[in-house]
């Protein structure tokens, strides 16, 4: 979805991975495409760096174990990593009091 933002850096070649294949081209340069749903393992991540003499990760913060194996196996092989931050989650309900909180849960609960 953010692939967009590397489409006017030129001179460079990109791994892609993606879950499914995209419908339509993307909008990056030369490119590779890998698909897969992870996670997975660090020995898996090392050697798909390796054989794609990859320079530099760029990875979303996803959190949990689903990036884990891909930093770890950076961390090995010494390569730099960018992390992309996740946008702030949006606002969810708020209260002031116990009280408040306690009514919000029952209504929900259908109480």
């Amino acid at each position: 979805q953010e692939l967009s933002a590397f489409a006017g850096l030129a001179d460079m070649w990109y791994l892609v991975r993606l879950i499914d294949m995209p419908t339509e081209p993307l909008p990056v340069g030369e490119c590779q495409i890998v698909t897969g749903r992870g996670p997975f393992t660090v020995p898996e991540e090392r050697t798909l760096m390796e054989s794609h003499e990859i320079d530099v990760l760029v990875t979303k913060a996803s959190g949990g174990v689903a990036t884990q194996g891909k930093l770890d196996a950076a961390r090995l092989l010494g390569l730099p990593v960018v992390m992309v931050q996740r946008p702030p989650p949006p606002p969810g309900p708020q209260v002031d009091s116990v009280t408040a909180a306690v009514d919000w849960i029952a209504n929900q609960l259908g109480t």
